[in-house]
């Protein structure tokens, strides 16, 4: 007996994810993990409900409920993993997503982590870039390195603006006077930038 049910491909980065709803309760029995399990939350997948599932050459499959969809920080490795992440965190915030990382984070905070991250993430790019063989793998690590940078350089003058707007308008009280759909713009463009 095989599942019946639909299938929903979509390629990113050459990595394989899968929407898959299973009608067939026998299927979820016969599967290797037992009953499958968000590995986020724990919570067994439902019969008839749908589930992510993620495969890469020589790793186990990871599964997860509808409501915790695989993101790029997930799917990638090693620094490009971090810097998606990064990337993450601020499209987190932008989009109000309230976990205990970013809960009551200003602007400037935000920003100052996301430039101590990045700053890492460049370093640990730039100590690889001489450890590897391939003169176009360091081409590729130069130009990661690169939009990093730039995206650390953008982080610098959004700083100093709002600073400067802090010392002007607020006479050295802590405050922001940009409103919060221009924090969202200075935040997405850092996104942008940083994009590898």
């Amino acid at each position: 007996m095989g599942h019946m049910g639909c299938h929903k491909m979509v390629a990113i980065w050459g990595w394989d994810v899968t929407l898959t709803k299973y009608t067939n309760p026998a299927y979820l029995k016969k599967s290797k993990r037992g009953t499958a399990k968000c590995e986020l939350c724990k919570n067994p997948i439902k019969e008839r409900s749908h589930y992510w599932k993620f495969e890469v050459a020589f790793k186990p499959k990871r599964i997860r409920c509808e409501e915790h969809p695989f993101r790029m920080s997930d799917k990638a490795q090693g620094r490009n993993a971090e810097v998606y992440a990064v990337q993450e965190y601020l499209e987190d915030w932008i989009n109000g997503v309230n976990d205990a990382f970013l809960k009551g984070k200003e602007i400037d905070e935000l920003l100052e982590c996301a430039k101590t991250d990045l700053d890492r993430i460049a370093e640990e790019y730039e100590d690889g870039i001489m450890n590897t063989i391939s003169e176009l793998q360091q081409e590729e690590s130069q130009e990661k390195v690169d939009k990093i940078r730039a995206g650390i350089d953008l982080i610098d003058e959004t700083l100093s603006e709002i600073k400067d707007t802090r010392l002007t308008d607020c006479h050295n009280k802590l405050c922001i006077r940009a409103s919060r759909d221009e924090q969202e713009s200075y935040v997405q463009q850092i996104i942008d930038e940083v994009a590898i």
